[in-house]
């Protein structure tokens, strides 16, 4: 049985040899067992850490503990000869930032107000506590993790520094937070760590907070492609990366007093573009009273001189140089080419050497060359009125309008009057205002020799005739151009002509007396970029309307509403003549006693100013914008617009103006279509059209409240 002996043999062999592999096979999935260590042994390696003025060690390792359990020890020791006070900072690994391992600190966890920063789970990934250490003494971390796939390889970091303020640790939070989810292994994360320690043995602010993570963020691209390529050494150039110190911002260099001021401001300006701004800012080391004053030529046209804003560290103004009121000469343009002038800006409470600066004024005239199909009159005119009767009256229209025409087209190529003074030279050369002139007294309706001027003749037909609109011209009508040869600041009426009929208009201009298509005439530019046609007027006495005009929109007649129908009105715009005591009934009462219907007051009243809440009248509480008018103190400060106690006071104002103080009723005036071309003419700008047609929509409307 030799033979059977030598099988049993070779089968206990085969057995052995199988239960070794088995025990191989069982040693390779089960954790790695490590000896716990003696962390205060002198040969055991330590890191050296610098805590303020005081030093410390700290040495850590891991081992599996008899469960199985991955163990991380730290020990901390008081290196000094005095009481180390310390923030001990643990960061631990995780995939998840906001999702730690679970974890069980084996020694006395920190009592929670020295918990730092993250509570989203009963662990923090991110722990602070704060350590007080006698001299030579130490004190042991131990972090068990109980989760079994944890990573052998992962290390948590620590970090010994100064006490942290709860600022302090919020600052730093993000930067802890990137280094809980690095996946750095033990030597990697000593790297971070010598790095960080270094780093926090300072001032701890915002700019350091930025720069350590960005020092992690420059960590975690080593480590990433450590991942990719396992031979790269990036605890290495972890270790080689410059310590992360914050950016020093520039020191700010001190604000000196108006450096930043320019020298000069020049300006161009011209007779057909009359005004500029330009700003004027500086830097200033703190806020103080701003004065200017502004010398020379320039000064009276400063308008008005700047105020300064402060704003963010600095004053800003606009300074405006307008030459709308500079003398001209005939010609339209103005008599210098150029104005100078000196700006002194000051601080107040500061020396003249410092608190103070000059800048220069600099304005250059480009004159505008006078345009040769233009005329017009002087700036200056005489203290002249025409006589009360100036035309003789007629009986029939169309004839003498005819009359007016063909007086006027024989003279069709006569020169232009170079004209010195108010003189009229026909019939052997015209300026325009004596074409028109010279017309009407051949045609026999106009016994004086000679208008003036084109304002003289409009001012006349304000008083005696009847303003039309474009769409109402007829023959022997007179037009009237503004601003032909300079910016003027009223707008001014400066030539006129004569209308003939069918779009055609007959004008004396540089090139003579010309017959033209007045559409085009008057929409083409003058020489301030508007258009030239200002306004139209009818004068000859055979076609002027009767005085007496009745209808629903004459002003002249009994009221056609009641108090409470105005209170509604002004209740609907939101009036401030509300705040008036009984203000409804005394527009009423004053309606009654003029004999004008307030109707037609409110609709005045809201052409104006929106019933007092927009322009000038919401501090003059004026009705009706008047001007100039006696019954009223009218100040330059408000452009002569006249300013009232009250509202009841400037409705009275407003009756007597059109019933007996303006020209008005006394001259035959008793419609709207009659009293608002005088009133509101086009030569001011105004829409006489739109204001009509506006007044009386609102009357209308008003009346069927009443209904």
């Amino acid at each position: 049985m030799q033979g059977g002996g030598e099988f049993k043999a070779a089968a206990i062999v085969l057995l052995l040899v199988l239960g070794i592999a088995a025990l191989l096979l069982s040693q390779q999935n089960a954790p790695l067992k490590k000896a716990a260590v003696n962390l205060s042994s002198p040969s055991q390696p330590k890191e050296l850490v610098g805590v303020g003025r005081s030093s410390a060690s700290v040495a850590q390792d891991y081992w599996t503990n008899d469960a199985g359990n991955k163990v991380e020890s730290a020990l901390v020791r008081n290196e000094g000869d005095d009481l180390l006070e310390a923030g001990w900072t643990t960061i631990l690994p995780s995939d998840d930032e906001n999702d730690p391992n679970a974890l069980l600190f084996t020694t006395k966890p920190p009592q929670p107000e020295s918990y730092a920063l993250l509570s989203q789970k009963p662990e923090p990934l991110v722990k602070y506590a704060s350590l007080r250490l006698a001299p030579h003494d130490t004190v042991e971390k131990s972090i068990e993790f109980l989760n079994p796939n944890t990573n052998a390889e992962r290390a948590p970091v620590y970090l010994l520094t100064k006490p942290l303020s709860r600022d302090e640790q919020q600052m730093l939070l993000p930067a802890f937070k990137k280094i809980a989810s690095l996946k750095a292994n033990r030597k990697e994360a000593k790297a971070v760590q010598r790095k960080i320690n270094a780093a926090l043995n300072g001032t701890i602010t915002a700019a350091l907070a930025d720069a350590i993570e960005k020092a992690v963020d420059d960590a975690k691209k080593e480590i990433d492609t450590r991942i990719l390529n396992p031979d790269y050494d990036a605890a290495k150039a972890i270790e080689e990366e410059p310590l992360p110190t914050p950016s020093v911002a520039p020191t700010p260099t001190p604000i000196a007093w108006f450096e930043d001021l320019p020298k000069e401001l020049s300006f161009t300006l011209s007779e057909s573009d009359t005004s500029d701004s330009k700003s004027v800012s500086f830097k200033a080391p703190e806020q103080r009273d701003i004065t200017i004053k502004i010398t020379g030529g320039a000064a009276k046209y400063a308008k008005p001189a700047p105020e300064f804003e402060f704003d963010e560290g600095g004053y800003s103004a606009q300074l405006v140089i307008d030459l709308k009121k500079a003398p001209r000469k005939t010609n339209g343009q103005f008599d210098f080419d150029s104005l100078s002038g000196d700006m002194k800006i000051s601080a107040a409470g500061l020396t003249s050497d410092v608190g103070s600066k000059t800048v220069k004024i600099k304005v250059t005239i480009k004159h505008v060359e006078t345009n040769n199909d233009l005329s017009g009159e002087p700036q200056t005119e005489p203290d002249w009125k025409p006589p009360e009767s100036a035309f003789t009256p007629g009986t029939d229209c169309a004839a003498d309008q005819q009359r007016v025409v063909q007086a006027a087209l024989k003279y069709i190529g006569y020169p232009y009057a170079q004209r010195s003074g108010y003189v009229c030279r026909a019939p052997t050369d015209f300026s325009c205002i004596c074409l028109v002139s010279w017309a009407y007294r051949e045609a026999g309706l106009m016994s004086w020799p000679f208008a003036q001027s084109a304002r003289v003749m409009y001012a006349y037909i304000k008083e005696n005739g009847r303003f039309v609109t474009r769409s109402e011209l007829q023959p022997g009508d007179i037009v009237f151009y503004k601003n032909t040869y300079g910016d003027f600041p009223d707008g001014r009426i400066s030539h006129g002509g004569i209308y003939l009929g069918n779009d055609e208009v007959i004008e004396a201009v540089w090139d003579g007396v010309m017959k033209m298509k007045f559409s085009t005439r008057a929409d083409s530019a003058n020489l301030i970029g508007q258009k030239m046609y200002a306004a139209a007027g009818r004068i000859i006495p055979a076609c002027l309307p009767p005085k007496e005009t009745k209808g629903e929109w004459n002003l002249d007649q009994q009221t056609t509403i009641k108090p409470e129908v105005i209170e509604r009105v002004l209740r609907e715009y939101d009036s401030p003549a509300l705040y008036e005591a009984n203000i409804a009934q005394c527009f009423y009462d004053l309606g009654v006693k003029y004999g004008i219907d307030p109707a037609f007051l409110l609709g005045f009243f809201k052409m104006e100013s929106t019933m007092g809440k927009e322009g000038v009248a919401k501090t003059t509480k004026s009705i009706g914008n008047i001007k100039e008018h006696s019954s009223a103190t009218c100040p330059a400060e408000y452009n002569s617009y006249c300013r009232y106690d009250s509202y009841c006071q400037a409705a009275e104002d407003w009756y007597s103006l059109l019933k007996q103080d303006g020209p008005y009723f006394k001259n035959g005036r008793y419609t709207v279509d009659d009293i608002v071309p005088v009133y509101a003419p086009a030569s001011d700008d105004n829409d006489v059209e739109t204001y009509v047609a506006t007044v009386k929509d609102a009357v209308s409307k008003w009346r069927n409240y009443a209904t």
